[in-house]
């Protein structure tokens, strides 16, 4: 393994670098393979391996230390910088836009319903004043009803106080009646197909 070349490399920046050289060590077995091993997610081991600790627990962190071979460092075994619960917390959030991509467009009851893509995000994210965007158009996500404040559950009417999450209501006229056309255009296939 390479010794760090960086005098002011923090010890997760080191960390992670030992774990790609020493998983390169262990010649052709994948990540999935490791990831089996461990019991463990694929994609939460990637997110090990680029550095982002905080993607699983304090042990489950230690046992893929373990597997490579690896000596925790001492920030971590005396629990300095250890993720804490909240940082790892994941909360369901949605994007506030009836025209997001994300967003599916139904024809129920007689109305049209714009149904929010669910997203699983890290809690932090509204923490702190923080106002999140959605990835796909920039608009403010939230993870809340907007109407009762209650957390938002899958779908698309909160089941506390009944309103939708994304109202049609409080579109513009303009954005009524682009959304209208292409609501217009899903009428043929029936009203259930994404919007883009």
């Amino acid at each position: 393994m390479s010794e760090s070349t960086h005098p002011t490399e923090s010890w997760e920046q080191s960390l992670a670098e030992s774990l790609k050289d020493a998983h390169e060590v262990l010649g052709t077995v994948s990540l999935r393979q490791v990831a089996r091993d461990l019991e463990l997610s694929h994609a939460a081991l990637i997110r090990v391996r680029q550095g982002d600790f905080g993607a699983v627990g304090r042990d489950t962190l230690l046992r893929i230390l373990d597997y490579y071979g690896l000596k925790a460092p001492s920030e971590l075994v005396l629990g300095a910088k250890a993720p804490t619960e909240d940082a790892r917390r994941r909360v369901a959030a949605f994007c506030t836009s009836a025209q997001c991509p994300l967003a599916r467009v139904y024809f129920v009851n007689e109305r049209w319903v714009v149904r929010p893509l669910t997203l699983d995000v890290p809690g932090a994210l509204f923490e702190g004043g923080r106002e999140p965007v959605c990835r796909e158009c920039g608009s403010p996500l939230a993870h809340r009803c907007p109407e009762c404040g209650q957390e938002f559950v899958k779908g698309a009417f909160c089941p506390w106080c009944s309103a939708g999450y994304i109202p049609t209501r409080d579109l513009r006229e303009e954005e009524f009646r682009t959304l209208r056309g292409k609501w217009a255009d899903l009428v043929e296939f029936g009203g259930k197909m994404e919007t883009y």
